[in-house]
């Protein structure tokens, strides 16, 4: 089953990749490693990792309409994403217990009490989330792009540039571990720009800066995908793995299935390959380390149970 693509996936490949992990390549896969663009062959020999289910519980408001999302996870396992409540979409953080809304632990740094915390689409190692929120009943809908440190104390929304934008969807999109932030905005005619800005987290100097991108068009490379999952990676790590639909790939090992890949309880893995759609939402996959040399994924279904895929030891037969 095919994803329709949100405005806030656009830009992964075009510009957060070029700008968040610059240096990073786009590999084949090495010749035998996980049938890549239509080549034959057998399967290669699974690596010695495994991942365990851990399946995610939204706050209770959830509704479950429109689907809920994942948008990033960080090297300590934190999530984030946003679900539909009554009232509207909310920004949520899953801290490896239970998902939190943002809305109930951020209130100071919100311009009046028409605005809700929106979208929470990026987290850094240092836990600062970055996405947008809402002014509620607005029609068309009236966003502002925000960052949030959660590791203050006191946790407030601090607004970000706005870039002089006034239509459309507006948001921090990306944060790397510098405190770099990339922003995006729509324009009328629906492309969309965005800007990089550092405000000073890390003590740095505030500085921003307008891109000019054209909308993103995945139009080449096709063949060195999986011919089952032939779609565009949703997620990249430092170490240069890939994520797409249904594949984990790796210099070392080529493309994997990840269904081939996954542990857990019966139930669990009962419930996992129940799924209608599987989806390794972008970003979504965290840097390598521990004895698993990999890690962790998160991602969701179709319909609406999202989860986190923890790497561990493949245990001998």
């Amino acid at each position: 089953m095919k994803k329709k693509w949100t405005w806030s996936q656009m830009l992964l490949t075009a510009v957060a990749v070029a700008l968040l992990v610059s240096g990073s390549t786009f590999v084949a896969a090495k010749p035998g490693g996980g049938k890549p663009g239509g080549g034959g062959g057998e399967d290669p020999q699974l690596p010695p990792v495994r991942y365990r289910i851990q399946f995610i519980d939204l706050p209770a408001n959830v509704t479950g309409t429109p689907t809920p999302y994942v948008n990033d996870i960080n090297n300590l396992g934190q999530v984030v994403g946003n679900y539909a409540a009554e009232d509207g979409q909310r920004a949520f953080l899953f801290n490896g217990d239970q998902a939190i809304d943002l809305n109930e632990i951020v209130a100071a740094g919100l311009p009046d009490d028409g605005w809700r915390l929106r979208s929470a689409l990026a987290i850094n190692d240092h836990m600062v989330v970055v996405g947008n929120i809402e002014k509620i009943g607005s029609d068309p809908i009236e966003t502002r792009p925000i960052a949030i440190d959660l590791a203050a104390d006191n946790p407030v929304v601090d607004l970000l540039p706005d870039v002089g934008v006034v239509f459309g969807l507006t948001a921090g999109y990306r944060i790397n571990e510098n405190g770099d932030i990339l922003g995006i905005y729509e324009l009328a005619n629906g492309i969309y720009g965005a800007w990089f800005y550092n405000p000073g987290l890390y003590d740095g100097d505030p500085a921003v800066r307008e891109i000019k991108v054209d909308p993103f068009r995945f139009n080449q490379s096709l063949d060195l995908l999986p011919t089952d999952d032939q779609q565009q990676p949703y997620g990249m790590n430092s170490a240069g793995d890939l994520l797409t639909y249904s594949y984990v790939y790796r210099d070392d090992w080529g493309w994997v299935k990840i269904d081939d890949l996954v542990v857990g309880t019966d139930p669990d893995v009962q419930a996992w390959s129940s799924g209608t759609a599987y989806v390794a939402y972008q970003n979504g996959i965290n840097d390598r380390g521990g004895p698993s040399d990999a890690g962790q994924i998160t991602g969701y279904f179709s319909d609406g149970r999202l989860f986190v895929l923890t790497p561990e030891p493949a245990q001998a037969p």
